[in-house]
C-alpha cells in the first residue's frame, strides 16, 4: 500500500491536489517498463492508474498517477463528474474491487448519467474498461483500469489483480517522491529526522553529526513544521510515511 500521507488542511486541500495534478501532467502519457511487461502477459490497449492513499482524496479527483488515455477523456471525465454514475466503479467494492465493464446490466447501463458517459467513451475510442480499486480503513482511495476491445479473460483478470496493486504502489511512490521533494527540506534537516528517528537527543544527534546541538534542535523545529507536524515525534512518522527516511 502506498505512503500514507496526513490528511490535508482546509487551507492547503487545494494546494495539494494542483500538485498531484501537476505531477499527473508531467508524468501520464509515458509507457513504463513494468506496464510494457504487464502488456506482454496481457494485452491491452489504454490504461490509467490514479488515486493515492491521501484522506480528502478518491478515485477520480484527477490526480493520474500515469496512463496512456486519450486527454480528451480524462478532461471530460473529471469535467462531467462522471465518476458519481460510472457503473464500473459503482459495482467495485472492498470485498470484491474487481468489476468488468462487460458484466454491468444493461438496466444500470440506461441510469441517469451513464448515457453521457457512454458518448464519451466512444467519442474518444476508448474500449470496454475492466476496474481494480484500491481501498484503505474502508473507503478506496485509487484505482487502475483496463480496457480492451474483445473483452478479457478469467486468467487475464486474475494477472491483472495479482500486478495491478504492485504497479500502483510503484506510481504512486513516484508521486509521493515529487511531493515530497517540493516541501524544501533540507539535507541537513533529513539527516537530524533520520537520527531523531533512532531515538537520540539533539545533544547526541549534534555527536553523531558536524551540527552544534543548537542547530540540530534549528533544523527539527524547521522540518517539523514543514512536514505539518506538532512535535518531533509526529514529525519522524510523517516522514516515515512519507519514505522521507527509512
Amino acid at each position: 500500500m502506498a505512503s500514507y500521507v496526513r490528511r490535508p488542511k482546509s487551507s492547503d486541500h487545494d494546494l495539494l491536489l494542483r500538485e498531484l495534478r501537476s505531477i499527473g501532467a508531467e508524468q501520464k502519457f509515458r509507457e513504463h517498463p513494468l506496464v510494457a511487461n504487464l502488456r506482454r502477459l496481457v494485452p491491452f490497449e489504454h490504461f490509467t492508474f490514479s488515486g493515492l492513499d491521501l484522506d480528502g482524496f478518491r478515485v477520480g479527483s484527477g490526480a493520474h498517477l500515469a496512463t496512456n488515455m486519450p486527454d480528451r477523456f480524462l478532461k471530460g471525465y473529471l469535467a462531467g463528474g462522471f465518476i458519481k454514475v460510472d457503473p464500473l466503479m459503482r459495482r467495485s467494492t472492498e470485498t470484491n474491487p474487481l468489476a468488468v465493464w462487460e458484466a454491468i446490466p444493461d438496466e444500470e447501463l440506461g441510469e441517469p448519467g451513464v448515457e453521457q458517459l457512454r458518448d464519451l467513451l466512444r467519442d474518444c475510442e476508448v474500449a470496454d474498461r475492466v476496474g481494480l480499486s484500491f481501498w484503505s480503513d474502508g473507503r478506496p482511495y485509487g484505482v487502475a483500469v483496463f480496457t480492451r476491445a474483445r473483452g478479457f479473460g478469467s486468467a487475464e483478470l486474475a494477472t491483472l489483480e495479482t500486478f495491478a496493486g504492485p504497479l500502483h504502489d510503484v506510481f504512486a511512490g513516484e508521486a509521493l517522491t515529487h511531493l515530497n521533494s517540493r516541501l524544501g527540506i533540507s539535507s541537513g534537516e533529513l539527516r537530524c529526522l533520520e537520527w531523531a528517528a533512532r531515538g537520540l537527543t539533539s545533544d547526541e544527534i549534534a555527536g553523531e553529526t558536524c551540527y552544534s546541538p543548537e542547530t540540530v534542535s534549528t533544523y527539527l523545529k524547521s522540518v517539523t513544521r514543514k512536514l505539518g507536524a506538532s512535535n518531533r515525534t509526529q514529525a519522524v512518522a510523517e516522514a516515515l510515511r512519507r519514505r522521507l527516511i527509512r
